[in-house]
């Protein structure tokens, strides 16, 4: 009979604990869409205020979206970074990006030293298709190694965008306007993703 008992609070307290569990990732879920939906809502009505061409609140909401979801799928590759000791964030960036910059032409023939110091300074970013990523004639303070996915580089000539050339994966982007303090010759436009 008292086993009975205790088997009894203890089956109670055990669905409390999971019944308290399951709503607790329901609501932490919930909260981050709800977040989601206000960015949105916020990001609509100042396009709408502002009678901003709808290919441009068009790449506002791609740009949201996957920062929604980058932030979701737990891809902030830098926030999680910058929480660990500079060693450790030096040697995962190392460990990530040393095969793919070293063959960057821009990086051929330096020191691994100077790589090393190099690729933790280096940010990845996430950029949605159809996104700006470098304007033409636009003085750049960064350039881009593309790690994944394709960008068009376009001219415009006549008021028309006219594509002139491709970059993939292991291309640089923007390396003339920052070496050289130049005005960007092209815009770069992302593609896809991969």
């Amino acid at each position: 009979m008292i086993f009975e008992i205790f088997y009894m609070l203890f089956r109670f307290g055990f669905a409390a604990y999971l019944i308290g569990n399951m709503t607790n990732l329901v609501v932490r879920g919930s909260s981050l869409t709800k977040k989601f939906r206000d960015t949105i809502q916020s990001a609509l009505s100042f396009a709408q205020r502002n009678q901003l061409p709808v290919s441009l609140q068009d790449r506002m909401l791609s740009h949201l979206s996957l920062k929604f979801k980058t932030d979701s799928e737990g891809l902030q590759q830098q926030e999680s970074l910058d929480l660990l000791p500079k060693s450790i964030h030096t040697n995962i960036s190392h460990y990530l990006f040393h095969s793919l910059v070293d063959k960057v032409y821009l990086f051929r023939g330096i020191s691994n030293d100077l790589l090393f110091q190099l690729i933790p300074e280096m940010k990845a970013v996430y950029c949605p298709p159809m996104e700006d990523v470098i304007l033409q004639n636009e003085s750049s303070t960064d350039f881009y190694i593309l790690v994944t996915g394709a960008a068009d580089l376009l001219v415009q000539k006549n008021g028309v965008n006219q594509v002139v050339g491709e970059a993939k994966t292991g291309d640089v982007c923007g390396e003339i306007g920052v070496l050289c303090y130049r005005p960007q010759l092209f815009t770069v436009r992302t593609k896809r993703l991969s």
